[in-house]
């Protein structure tokens, strides 16, 4: 009995995260009730409390789901196109290294969890706790490193220093690109319509553009002569 019962537990914990994960991502922790998540996942109201103690708490949950999940992604694809260079006694590509790292954001098999996971760095940028800290620690810091050794291996005449700077801003540039959630969105106002974000291939060229040319240039700028 215990044990059917331990397995109810699982499933339902389970169901509300997968439901907050999709309920989080397209309104916004904020604006998603406990009422509303526990009727989407079709659990007790006062479930939420019961498996994690809050909706804050569940947060967390969800973050630290997401950081697991996105970063064994990006590090599969990273290893991929490292394995490739190697391979051809080659450096790697800059494009796909690049491409390793926002494709969690942009591939459409995962923008929920992209998307939320953007409103995530962003809201502990904003408001870091204790908890979002430890998280950004454990889960990123290790692949923000191996990232920034890859891209230094991209271009070696950079210093490695360089892409400490470049990396964070690369994250930046991402997570305030995608995690827009209005309906409509400030890039399609700005562009009248010839840029916008919900073409995902798009988007994901745009930025793989934009990352390579901030990536590749000179560590130094050129005086101007007057």
């Amino acid at each position: 009995m215990t044990s059917v019962a331990a397995a109810g537990d699982a499933v339902a914990r389970e169901r509300i995260v997968e439901t907050a994960i999709e309920l989080f991502a397209a309104k916004g922790i904020d604006n998603v009730s406990v009422r509303e998540l526990t009727g989407h996942a079709k659990v007790n109201v006062g479930a939420i409390n019961y498996y994690f103690g809050s909706k804050a708490k569940l947060a967390e949950l969800v973050f630290e789901q997401l950081a697991i999940r996105i970063s064994k992604r990006r590090i599969d694809d990273l290893e991929r196109v490292l394995r490739d260079a190697a391979g051809r006694s080659a450096r790697p590509d800059l494009a796909s290294v690049v491409r390793a790292f926002i494709r969690p954001y942009v591939d459409p098999a995962m923008k929920t969890e992209g998307a939320l996971l953007a409103q995530l760095i962003l809201q502990h940028r904003l408001r870091p706790t204790s908890t979002t800290m430890r998280l950004i620690k454990k889960h990123f810091d290790p692949l923000a490193q191996r990232f920034v050794g890859a891209l230094a291996q991209c271009c070696p005449e950079i210093p490695r220093p360089e892409f400490y700077w470049r990396y964070t801003f690369m994250v930046s540039t991402v997570v305030l690109t995608v995690s827009d959630l209005s309906p409509r969105h400030r890039l399609v106002r700005l562009s009248a319509g010839t840029a916008d974000p919900s073409d995902a291939a798009a988007t994901e060229e745009a930025l793989v553009r934009y990352l390579v040319g901030a990536m590749s240039a000179p560590a130094q700028s050129t005086p101007v002569v007057p």
